[in-house]
């Protein structure tokens, strides 16, 4: 189950083996594992799709049985022999089975072995098609051929829900797996801590900020990727540590969401989204949060902190009507930062300004603007024009410290009229 979690009712053959499974720990200190393991993941977790496609097939075969005319009972009749049906069937199971496995283990000879009894068994329908054909039954074999192209599309439909199903679980259980080869043979690997990668962990998230703040896609991916290896490897560390496994964290967060989306798993009636905020703070009183400001991180920059502090507020009542009381706010909050310059003390200086700052990303709030993604934006334009600033005054053969304020200032404005017709 850790290395291959699931959010669905297992059914009840699941549970069966997952009995056995256990039965395996208890006995023999570990369970199922290997080649073993992977028709489980196949077969378990993918037997109603299998059965959906299986279905044509079943048809056409109790068809067979109670039509009880000459053609469908006489092995002389090829195709139409019940006993050739049944080959062809469970060749075509097989032959879907062994694809499963493939992608699952990687086993890439499985899959030759596959294509080659497909062929094979095609060149033998094939040939017992033709011989009755020879026979003049042409009408019946159309009629069968028809069939046989119903069952091969419930069989292409089946593989293609099981596929988009199939290739997050698989992509997820490879990660899983590498993560189990890095943490048992690398050697760097095998040195990290919860602590170690808590700086790392730090760093891939602001990459993955900038490459937000960029609409870089390709970064996006790469980065959520960095930071899923992240999420698994904390989990390893909990595993070795006796803390927590895998399932147990991806099923705390599945029931974390339900209990908290009650007007989706429940019978509250929500009407916009601002119930639905008011909503989840109210359930994390309930579990045990002693304040509604408590589920705010104290390590946060300063800025998405009271972005995030004024986000809980709100959802208990504590806000503004409109944007205008805000400013009004501001402008207030700017006269008091003025007064206390005037008196010359540092720390009512310092006080003031972080009124004034508060007040700003609060108004930024009421814009529906990101104050934190805002200055970011700000800085990256500020660099781009001071570097291009710096360009420019090489071409013309001057450093910036041998300038005067106005020349660099006429460079700055014509760059800066430059980005705005772009």
């Amino acid at each position: 189950q850790q290395a291959l979690p699931t959010d669905k009712k297992d059914n009840w053959f699941v549970k069966l083996f997952q009995r056995k499974g256990l039965k395996a720990k208890a006995k023999y200190g570990k369970e199922p594992g290997g080649l073993t393991s992977a028709i489980f993941d196949t077969f378990l977790h993918k037997l109603p799709y299998m059965l959906f496609a299986s279905l044509p097939f079943f048809a056409l075969i109790l068809k067979l049985l109670y039509i009880r005319r000459k053609e469908y009972y006489y092995a002389d009749h090829g195709i139409f022999s019940i006993y050739h049906y049944v080959f062809t069937f469970f060749l075509l199971a097989f032959v879907f089975t062994l694809n499963k496995l493939s992608e699952i283990r990687g086993l890439n000879f499985l899959t030759v072995v596959a294509v080659l009894l497909f062929l094979s068994g095609g060149l033998y329908l094939y040939l017992s098609m033709k011989k009755f054909y020879k026979q003049g039954y042409g009408k019946t074999l159309v009629k069968f051929i028809l069939l046989n192209l119903i069952a091969y599309i419930f069989l292409l439909i089946s593989n293609l829900i099981m596929r988009m199903q199939t290739e997050n679980e698989l992509a997820f259980f490879r990660l899983v797996e590498i993560m189990n080869d890095l943490r048992e043979k690398c050697p760097w690997d095998k040195k990290q801590t919860i602590q170690t990668l808590r700086q790392l962990t730090i760093e891939e998230t602001y990459e993955l900020a900038d490459a937000i703040t960029e609409n870089d896609w390709k970064g996006i991916k790469e980065e959520l990727g960095d930071l899923l290896l992240h999420i698994v490897f904390y989990a390893k560390i909990g595993s070795e540590q006796k803390q927590f496994e895998l399932h147990e964290m991806i099923n705390g967060v599945c029931e974390k969401l339900i209990n908290r989306h009650p007007h989706i798993y429940g019978d509250v009636k929500v009407i916009d989204e601002e119930d639905v905020k008011r909503n989840w703070e109210k359930l994390k009183l309930k579990e045990g949060k002693k304040s509604v400001l408590g589920g705010v991180p104290q390590s946060l920059p300063a800025t998405v902190k009271a972005m995030r502090l004024q986000e809980k507020a709100k959802q208990v009542g504590f806000e503004w009507d409109d944007k205008e009381q805000v400013w009004d706010k501001v402008e207030e909050e700017i006269g008091e930062l003025k007064a206390a310059i005037a008196t010359g003390s540092s720390d009512k200086i310092e006080d003031e300004f972080g009124d004034v700052v508060f007040s700003l990303i609060n108004y930024a709030r009421f814009l529906q603007v990101d104050a934190e993604n805002a200055l970011e934006r700000t800085n990256k334009k500020f660099i781009h024009r001071f570097t291009q600033m710096e360009q420019l005054a090489l071409a013309k053969g001057k450093n910036l410290t041998d300038m005067t304020l106005d020349e660099m200032d006429a460079i700055w404005n014509d760059i800066k009229n430059n980005d705005k017709h772009k």
